[in-house]
């Protein structure tokens, strides 16, 4: 048996990015906006749930690399950039 789990549409992307966001502690969540969150949601066309998992993972690193004490919305941002980037790089690979 095979199981297809199709990837998250736009909303299902929005409640993703809502649940890691605001379960995390040391993001800095007064500076994020839902309309930042829905920005964040449509550049990410085709990302899992385990995609912005890594994404916030890499901003906390990215975070304590400049010794901040809270996730900023710069931090995630720069972490989002380097996902996409790594993902056209594998994409390119293989075309």
């Amino acid at each position: 048996i095979t199981l297809e789990i199709p990837l998250p549409k736009f909303d299902g992307r929005v409640a993703i990015l809502m649940l890691y966001i605001f379960k995390n502690r040391m993001i800095d969540v007064d500076a994020i906006t839902p309309e930042l969150i829905e920005k964040w949601a449509d550049a990410t066309n085709g990302f899992t749930a385990s995609d912005f998992e890594a994404i916030l993972n890499q901003a906390a690193l990215n975070a304590g690399r400049r010794n901040g004490k809270k996730v900023e919305t710069k931090d995630i941002q720069n972490a989002l950039e380097q996902l996409v980037l790594s993902k056209q790089a594998i994409a390119k690979q293989y075309c």
